[in-house]
């Protein structure tokens, strides 16, 4: 499903996409609300779940690499600098 294709989708639907096809890039937290960037195919897409009412919604869905800039700091990549350390 490609990112028009999703932004088409009703919420449940949306949702339905993130289960079968989302992959979890990174989690943060800021208050009470616990935000998850997965990203499907070639965009990424947000959803905020409020940890006290225990609702979720879907924030926004991007595919440049501008709105992740408050995940970068929890992303670790040493994995990936390890594999090419000789």
């Amino acid at each position: 499903m490609n990112y028009v294709e999703f932004n088409l989708l009703s919420e449940e639907n949306k949702f339905g996409e993130i289960w079968r096809n989302g992959v979890l890039i990174a989690e943060r937290q800021t208050g009470l609300c616990k935000y998850e960037l997965f990203q499907i195919q070639d965009y990424y897409v947000e959803q905020v779940c409020h940890l006290h009412w225990n609702i979720r919604k879907i924030a926004k869905t991007f595919k440049g690499t501008g709105y992740l800039e408050p995940y970068l700091a929890g992303i670790d990549i040493s994995p990936l600098v390890n594999l090419f350390e000789y």
